[in-house]
């Protein structure tokens, strides 16, 4: 089944953009070119985001011309897909609203992502490590309650000579030598 996503919110809010460049103000804080989940919209947002960056005026021929300089305008559809985003947004003053539904998507998308990451990673652990899964940072992080991002988890992935504080933070394990015993004699 195809990952969470809403075409009609991502549209809207591509559309929106365009009819209302101040809403950008609030929408970049948020939404990412990754945030999308059709490819064509990403390229379209990632137009809209550098003109806005750039303190450029974001309208159909500056967004249409960043793509074409690009090479990207033929790949989204040409001009008229973009002036269909504009002339079907339901209402442009809605953008922080579309902003929301996209958002929330590519939370779901992200989080299914990293549940799949865990859920191989720790199938590895079990093949490779004969059963030893404490032996993996992930079954660590996971049963400490501790929390992390997909970046994080990525770099979880494979590391070993990790613990979890009492507070679920995972940190490297301290070696023997970093400890002091306090007698002066023995150091």
């Amino acid at each position: 089944r195809a990952p969470p996503h809403d075409q009609a919110a991502e549209r809207a809010l591509l559309g929106a953009s365009m009819l209302k460049p101040e809403t950008m103000h609030d929408v970049s804080v948020t939404i990412y070119p990754e945030s999308f989940y059709a490819d064509k919209h990403s390229e379209i947002y990632r137009a809209i985001l550098t003109t806005f960056t750039k303190g450029d005026p974001i309208d159909l021929l500056s967004v249409s011309n960043f793509l074409k300089e690009n090479n990207q305008l033929d790949r989204i559809g040409g001009a008229s897909y973009l002036t269909e985003l504009t002339e079907e947004v339901p209402a442009a003053g809605n953008a922080l609203y579309y902003a929301g539904l996209v958002q929330s998507r590519s939370t779901l998308r992200n989080l299914i992502h990293a549940g799949d990451e865990i859920s191989n990673e720790l199938y590895r652990t079990l093949e490779y490590n004969d059963g030893k899964e404490q032996a993996n940072p992930l079954y660590i992080m996971v049963t400490s309650g501790a929390r992390g991002n997909r970046q994080q988890i990525k770099q979880l992935s494979g590391m070993r000579g990790l613990m979890a504080k009492p507070s679920g933070e995972i940190i490297e394990r301290p070696s023997i030598s970093d400890f002091r015993s306090g007698l002066s004699v023995l150091e």
